[in-house]
Parts: C-alpha cells; structure tokens; sequence
C-alpha cells in the first residue's frame, strides 16, 4: 500500500520585511499530530511555503520577530491553502 502526499502552500501574511529581504530565515515546523513526530523542521526566507507532507493532521508552527503562530490542518483529498496572519498585516483584524 502506498502512502498518499499532497502539497500544501502555507502563506505568511503581514511579513513585508521578507519582501524588502531584510529578515533572515524563520522556523517553521509541521508535526504529525496522531504521533507528535516532526516531519518538517525547516526555516525559510518569504512569505510563501509549499510542502508536500502524507495524509494526516499536522500542527504546524511559525515564528517571526517574537511572533508566534500555530494552526492545525488535516492534509487529505482536499487542496489545502494556509494563511497565517503576523503584525504588520493590512489584512490582521
């Protein structure tokens, strides 16, 4: 049986320091939820990420500039697009 992926963009509203290249790379993570085993430790350097993780229910986690954000989703059939909002946001409510 083979294991199903899809690819999942994650985009990191609100940082307009990664648009001028002035901000060094930033953690971001995706752990498996069922097992809490980290299947992405990386950091990256703008505002869009695309990862391509198996099905499942993953905690993924961003930090930038003190801020942290962490948000669940479920990678299945479905296309999954993220937003998290940081400060410096138009878009932040």
């Amino acid at each position: 049986m083979s294991i199903r992926h899809r690819s999942i963009a994650v985009a990191l509203a609100g940082l307009l320091a990664f648009a001028a290249g002035s901000v060094a790379a930033q953690p971001f993570a995706a752990r498996q939820q069922t097992h809490g085993a980290s299947v992405l430790d990386a950091r990256t350097t703008g505002p869009l990420i695309l990862v391509r993780l198996p099905f499942g229910t993953y905690a993924v986690d961003v930090a930038w500039n003190g801020a942290h954000r962490q948000t669940t989703v479920e990678i299945g059939e479905q296309q999954q697009h993220l937003r998290l909002e940081f400060p410096g946001s138009r878009d932040a409510r």
